[in-house]
C-alpha cells in the first residue's frame, strides 16, 4: 500500500512475481528480500526537472513491501541534466511497459 502507483513499479512487481514462480517451479525458494526502485521526474519547465526516488523492500513481519527511508532521494533543485535523465527514463519505461 505504500508503493507508488506507477507503471514502473507494476513492471518490477511483475518481474519479481515471475522470478518467484520460476524459482518455485525449479524447486528453489523465491528471493526472500526483493527490492523495487521507483524514480519519478517532475518537470517544472520544458528543460528542468526534479527527481524523486525511493526503494522498497520486503518486510516479513508486515508481509508487505515498505519504503526504505535510507534510500529515498529528492533533489532540492531542478536542473537541465535531470530533465535529460527524465526524458531518457521516460523512453526506457515506455519501451519496457509497452513492448
Amino acid at each position: 500500500p505504500k508503493m507508488p502507483k506507477a507503471g514502473q513499479m507494476a513492471a518490477q512487481q511483475g518481474r519479481v512475481c515471475a522470478q518467484a514462480i520460476v524459482a518455485m517451479l525449479a524447486g528453489h525458494d523465491p528471493d526472500p528480500a526483493p527490492l523495487l526502485a521507483s524514480t519519478c521526474y517532475s518537470f517544472v519547465a520544458p528543460d528542468a526537472a526534479i527527481p524523486l526516488g525511493s526503494v522498497h523492500g520486503w518486510d516479513a513481519a508486515q508481509k508487505t513491501m515498505l519504503p526504505l527511508a535510507a534510500h529515498a532521494t529528492l533533489s532540492a533543485q531542478a536542473s537541465a541534466l535531470e530533465a535529460q535523465h527524465g526524458h531518457a527514463w521516460a523512453e526506457a519505461i515506455w519501451r519496457e511497459v509497452l513492448e
